[in-house]
């Protein structure tokens, strides 16, 4: 074919689409006609069709339920249970003749609708992926730029909300080695989208030039240090609160610290739960179960316990049930295979009888007491007992982390949620969170506490199923019970908790489920209370992970001055810590390009590795890593989550009874150790791939922190510094050489004069 028949064809194919002029060549350089106020005019060469000029062509093996004509050079790569369809829209596009239309008829459970292309990003480089947008309000729209093959995240993501006029979104994105890559842009709600003038400028940008924090601070979360404390209210003399279920057959007010385990099956029974004061076994209540319908599971309620392995415990239950319901009580492992530690079983009578086991805990991990029922009627329960094998209340408290000396932040720890703490309008239960302060202030640790998840009372949707309680994401009706909540915690705390968290994750529904002006009106609230009633009191802003998108979104709606610091969670799912120096400089760039580039960076939450992670110097060397790139690379603070035997993002810091520190745990320590007294002052990689901190005493740079994360290499010591010890996790050698051997796993590198 010839390119004068060529270009023929695509004016006769654009004329049917509505649109009169057509970009031949997936090379050319021109740009969009205008382009967004800041954004530098460059090549735009790495896009194919850019201004979504036609040809336009009906869409290759389209999925069931795609149709329409899509702009060459773009794909389509819906998926799920998606109808749309895709036209040129010759309507008063952005630019040029022709913007890509599509429309959205319906989207069911994972459907997405998207369209993209893969683009070839080239290494040391800065991208500012953008496009133009319009549709609905009602709708939101997501760019993202993900890794083709080798990676389990994305390389950036920007969820927005659609205007009915032209909108331009864009997001940075540092690459450091080349790579192919899909640019997507997708949707996932019913409605109308307009998309035009996309564009992928780049500018050089290499590892080490953006800032490098002077601080090395750092955090941990504790796993189950106040579970190791419990269980608790085991007298039910305590608040009740909604049941937390996924199954709307299950119902009520149970009591605090006990939870329903009866939605596991596919035909769950249908239970009501209730405080009862009439007539409870002892004190004021107890618990009732109104139980029907139990065709195939029985009934269950529990409480979690962090029991020892290898000790012996004794529990008791007073049950009261309707004559002829058969009721189980034990000591169970909490997580498969369930095995019951002892258990007995009684036919209810309609009086109250007590249920009394023994047995060893010989598996490890978190235990149980469990009270279950396959018959349907009414079960009371109340005047719970736990002692340990000396007939005293078993001592399960875990030791305080081997070297923690950075601080605290409490989130997911038992009974310091809004939901835990307030289940009942001005009904106030602060027993767990004093319990946590005082240990921290004890061993003087800051405390950061994360605000959020609203109980059900003040919930705008109470009966929305949340692992934190019904309603928990949602934010409250009234703005004033969360003034109120607030209030209650910093005029307590005051002077004992240094800096609140205005939410966690809100980019994720499954702790947010609000709009980005709940999250403003939220944080604006929250730090009007904060400052008033503790000044020295920091705000940290809410916690985004996995979508950088998210914070810039903060921050323009007017969310920088609401916060002292900019939050962020950066878990390193299977790629090599030093990855995280991109996402963290894609971060100061849009606090940058937002204004608020005094805000100070912290990563709240992370860590690398997993449970299933060798226990060697190679997987500690994980955990140092992580550290030092986070709090060096653009992060004033790095929190750990978390302390214990670990999961499926995290290395294990302890074996699986939560106290004996693994060699990632010892690391912990060694490293706390190493940068107690120096600050952080250049950040680089040297010509053999060695990544080099220096690190200052008295305003002198008198030690490195060194290794390699490809290979054994050698480093040779910068010009005027002549170090003569180094330390590994085995301890400090003396040294006289020239050069050093380094490998994968950091060392302190010293010159003796600090």
């Amino acid at each position: 074919m010839t390119l004068h028949r060529f270009i023929c064809l695509a004016s006769l194919a654009m004329s049917l689409a509505g649109c009169s002029t057509v970009h031949v060549s997936s090379s050319s350089s021109s740009l969009p006609p205008s382009t967004p106020p800041g954004v530098t005019p460059v090549d735009t060469s790495i896009l194919t069709n850019a201004g979504f000029e036609g040809p336009y062509d009906a869409i290759a093996n389209a999925a069931s339920g795609i149709s329409g004509q899509l702009a060459f050079g773009w794909q389509d790569r819906s998926s799920g249970d998606i109808t749309a369809s895709y036209s040129a829209n010759s309507h008063s596009p952005h630019s040029g003749s022709c913007s890509q239309h599509i429309s959205i008829q319906h989207t069911g459970t994972g459907g997405t609708v998207a369209v993209g292309q893969l683009i070839s990003l080239t290494a040391n480089a800065l991208y500012t992926s953008g496009i133009w947008i319009r549709g609905q309000e009602a709708s939101t729209i997501d760019l993202r730029v993900i890794p083709v093959g080798g990676s389990s995240r994305p390389y950036t993501g920007l969820p927005v909300h659609i205007t009915s006029d032209w909108r331009f979104i864009s997001i940075p994105l540092h690459i450091v080695s080349s790579a192919t890559a899909w640019l997507i842009i997708s949707a996932d709600s019913i409605g109308e989208i307009d998309l035009d003038d996309a564009m992928m400028p780049r500018t050089d940008w290499t590892i080490g030039t953006q800032h490098v924090s002077s601080s090395l601070d750092f955090g941990i979360h504790i796993q189950d240090y106040l579970l190791s404390r419990g269980p608790y209210n085991l007298d039910l003399e305590g608040s009740f609160a909604p049941a937390v279920s996924s199954c709307s057959t299950i119902t009520g007010n149970i009591a605090n610290f006990w939870l329903d385990n009866s939605y596991w099956t596919d035909l769950p029974p249908t239970i009501t739960y209730a405080a009862s004061s009439d007539h409870p076994h002892g004190g004021h209540a107890d618990q009732v179960m109104i139980i029907e319908n139990s065709p195939s599971a029985a009934a269950q309620v529990v409480q979690r316990a962090l029991l020892k392995r290898g000790e012996q415990y004794s529990s008791s239950i007073w049950i009261k049930g309707t004559p002829g319901m058969w009721v189980v009580y034990g000591i169970r492992q909490w997580a498969y295979p369930y095995t019951y530690y002892s258990r007995q079983g009684v036919i209810a009578d309609g009086t109250w009888q007590r249920l009394s086991v023994s047995g060893s805990v010989t598996n490890v991990g978190p235990s149980g007491l469990i009270l279950t029922t396959p018959s349907s009627g009414t079960l009371e329960f109340d005047d719970v007992t736990l002692t340990g094998h000396s007939g005293l209340t078993p001592d399960l408290g875990l030791a305080w982390p081997t070297g923690a000396k950075g601080s605290w932040r409490l989130w997911d720890e038992e009974g310091t949620t809004w939901a835990a703490m307030e289940p009942q309008k001005d009904v106030w239960n602060f027993s767990l969170l004093d319990r946590a302060i005082g240990d921290a202030n004890t061993n003087g640790i800051p405390v950061i506490l994360t605000l959020g998840q609203t109980p059900a009372w003040a919930s705008r949707n109470p009966h929305s199923y949340s692992y934190y309680g019904m309603g928990a994401t949602t934010p409250p009706v009234d703005i004033e019970d969360w003034k109120n909540y607030v209030r209650q915690l910093v005029v307590r705390y005051r002077g004992r908790i240094h800096y609140y968290e205005v939410w966690n994750e809100p980019n994720s529904e499954a702790f947010f489920s609000g709009t980005l002006e709940d999250l403003i009106e939220l944080t604006k609230t929250a730090r009007e209370v904060i400052k008033s009633e503790d000044p020295d009191a920091m705000i940290i802003g809410p916690s985004a992970t996995t979508q950088q998108g998210y914070l810039l979104d903060f921050l323009n709606a007017g969310g920088g001055p609401l916060v002292d610091i900019v939050s962020y969670h950066l878990y390193s799912y299977g790629e090599a810590p030093e990855d995280d120096v991109r996402i963290l400089a894609d971060i100061e760039t849009i606090l940058d390009n937002s204004g608020e580039s005094s805000r100070e960076i912290w990563i709240t939450e992370g860590a690398a590795g997993t449970a299933s992670s060798v226990d060697d110097p190679t997987t500690a060397a994980l955990l140092m890593r992580k550290f030092i790139i986070d709090t060096t690379f653009g992060s004033g603070h790095f929190s750990w989550h978390s302390w214990g035997p670990g999961d499926k993002s995290c290395l294990g810091t302890t074996t699986a009874d939560g106290n004996t520190p693994t060699l990632a745990g010892s690391a912990f320590s060694v490293m706390s150790r190493w940068i107690a007294n120096y600050t952080g002052s250049t950040a680089q990689i040297d010509a053999n791939g060695n990544w080099q901190i220096a690190l200052n005493s008295h305003g002198k740079v008198t030690a490195y922190l060194v290794w390699n994360p490809q290979k054994d290499s050698i480093w040779n010591p910068p010009s005027g510094f002549t170090p003569n010890q180094i330390e590994d996790l085995s301890g400090p050698v003396s040294w006289a050489g020239s050069w050093i051997t380094v490998t994968s796993i950091p060392i302190l590198i010293s010159s003796g004069q600090s």
